[in-house]
Protein backbone atom coordinates (compact mmCIF):
# COMPACT_ATOMS: atom_id res chain seq x y z
CA UNK A 1 0.00 0.00 0.00
CA UNK A 2 1.34 3.48 -0.85
CA UNK A 3 0.94 6.60 1.30
CA UNK A 4 0.81 9.01 -1.83
CA UNK A 5 1.96 12.70 -1.20
CA UNK A 6 2.58 16.22 -2.76
CA UNK A 7 5.26 18.77 -1.66
CA UNK A 8 4.73 21.99 -2.91
CA UNK A 9 7.24 24.93 -2.87
CA UNK A 10 5.50 28.19 -2.87
CA UNK A 11 6.89 31.11 -5.09
CA UNK A 12 9.45 32.98 -4.42
CA UNK A 13 11.32 35.95 -5.92
CA UNK A 14 13.13 33.90 -8.17
CA UNK A 15 11.23 30.62 -8.69
CA UNK A 16 8.05 29.53 -9.74
CA UNK A 17 5.94 27.40 -7.45
CA UNK A 18 6.73 24.13 -8.33
CA UNK A 19 5.00 20.61 -6.49
CA UNK A 20 5.93 17.62 -6.87
CA UNK A 21 4.30 14.07 -6.68
CA UNK A 22 5.70 10.96 -4.62
CA UNK A 23 3.69 7.85 -4.76
CA UNK A 24 5.30 5.83 -1.64
CA UNK A 25 6.20 6.57 1.73
CA UNK A 26 4.57 10.27 2.41
CA UNK A 27 3.35 9.88 5.89
CA UNK A 28 5.68 12.42 8.30
CA UNK A 29 7.36 10.07 10.50
CA UNK A 30 9.39 8.83 6.63
CA UNK A 31 8.82 11.63 4.64
CA UNK A 32 10.34 14.03 6.71
CA UNK A 33 13.67 12.52 7.23
CA UNK A 34 14.42 10.63 3.93
CA UNK A 35 13.03 13.29 1.84
CA UNK A 36 12.82 16.26 3.01
CA UNK A 37 15.93 17.08 5.22
CA UNK A 38 17.79 14.43 3.24
CA UNK A 39 17.41 17.08 0.82
CA UNK A 40 18.39 20.03 2.69
CA UNK A 41 21.96 18.93 2.78
CA UNK A 42 22.76 20.28 6.19
CA UNK A 43 21.50 23.56 5.61
CA UNK A 44 18.14 23.75 7.45
CA UNK A 45 17.81 27.41 6.37
CA UNK A 46 16.03 27.02 2.98
CA UNK A 47 14.80 23.96 0.87
CA UNK A 48 14.14 24.71 -2.97
CA UNK A 49 12.06 21.93 -5.40
CA UNK A 50 15.29 21.61 -7.24
CA UNK A 51 17.38 20.18 -4.49
CA UNK A 52 14.12 18.08 -3.63
CA UNK A 53 14.20 16.98 -7.06
CA UNK A 54 17.87 16.34 -7.12
CA UNK A 55 17.76 14.27 -3.87
CA UNK A 56 14.84 12.15 -4.52
CA UNK A 57 14.43 10.46 -8.09
CA UNK A 58 10.85 8.96 -7.63
CA UNK A 59 9.95 12.75 -7.08
CA UNK A 60 8.10 13.93 -10.30
CA UNK A 61 6.44 17.17 -11.18
CA UNK A 62 2.62 17.53 -11.57
CA UNK A 63 0.77 20.63 -11.69
CA UNK A 64 -0.68 21.35 -8.49
CA UNK A 65 -1.58 19.43 -5.20
CA UNK A 66 -4.74 18.60 -6.57
CA UNK A 67 -3.29 16.88 -9.83
CA UNK A 68 -2.80 13.30 -8.30
CA UNK A 69 -6.31 11.48 -6.57
CA UNK A 70 -6.23 10.13 -3.38
CA UNK A 71 -2.87 11.67 -1.75
CA UNK A 72 -2.50 11.08 2.20
CA UNK A 73 -0.53 13.91 2.92
CA UNK A 74 0.51 17.55 1.24
CA UNK A 75 3.55 19.46 2.47
CA UNK A 76 4.07 23.13 1.66
CA UNK A 77 7.21 25.12 1.95
CA UNK A 78 7.85 28.61 2.12
CA UNK A 79 11.35 29.94 1.63
CA UNK A 80 11.00 33.19 3.04
CA UNK A 81 13.89 36.37 3.10
CA UNK A 82 13.01 38.98 5.14
CA UNK A 83 14.51 42.34 4.48
CA UNK A 84 14.68 42.91 8.45
CA UNK A 85 16.11 39.46 8.90
CA UNK A 86 19.48 38.52 7.86
CA UNK A 87 18.48 34.76 8.84
CA UNK A 88 16.67 32.87 6.20
CA UNK A 89 14.20 30.56 6.75
CA UNK A 90 11.61 28.14 5.26
CA UNK A 91 8.60 27.33 6.57
CA UNK A 92 6.91 24.15 6.10
CA UNK A 93 3.43 23.26 6.89
CA UNK A 94 2.47 19.34 6.60
CA UNK A 95 -1.74 18.75 5.63
CA UNK A 96 -3.00 14.97 5.96
CA UNK A 97 -6.83 14.11 4.47
CA UNK A 98 -9.71 13.40 5.94
CA UNK A 99 -11.01 10.61 4.36
CA UNK A 100 -14.69 10.99 4.62
CA UNK A 101 -14.55 14.92 3.34
CA UNK A 102 -12.97 16.98 1.05
CA UNK A 103 -10.75 18.59 3.96
CA UNK A 104 -7.69 18.79 4.68
CA UNK A 105 -6.13 19.43 8.31
CA UNK A 106 -2.80 20.60 9.57
CA UNK A 107 -0.65 18.16 11.31
CA UNK A 108 2.36 20.46 11.84
CA UNK A 109 3.69 24.23 10.99
CA UNK A 110 6.65 25.49 11.78
CA UNK A 111 10.58 26.15 10.32
CA UNK A 112 11.99 23.03 8.85
CA UNK A 113 14.94 23.41 11.56
CA UNK A 114 11.77 22.71 13.94
CA UNK A 115 11.00 20.58 12.05
CA UNK A 116 14.18 18.93 12.14
CA UNK A 117 14.32 18.99 15.80
CA UNK A 118 10.89 17.46 16.26
CA UNK A 119 12.05 14.45 14.09
CA UNK A 120 15.15 14.37 15.78
CA UNK A 121 13.58 14.41 19.21
CA UNK A 122 10.41 12.18 18.35
CA UNK A 123 8.16 14.85 19.05
CA UNK A 124 5.25 14.31 16.37
CA UNK A 125 2.03 16.20 16.21
CA UNK A 126 0.63 13.79 13.57
CA UNK A 127 1.27 10.96 16.13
Amino acid sequence: MATRATYRFLETENTPETTVYIHFDGYPEWAVDNYILNACNGDYRKLSAEQFIRANERAEIVSGHDHVGGTEYRYDFTNSFPNFNPHPCCWVHILRSQWDSDEWIEDWSGTLDELRIAHKNGEYAWT
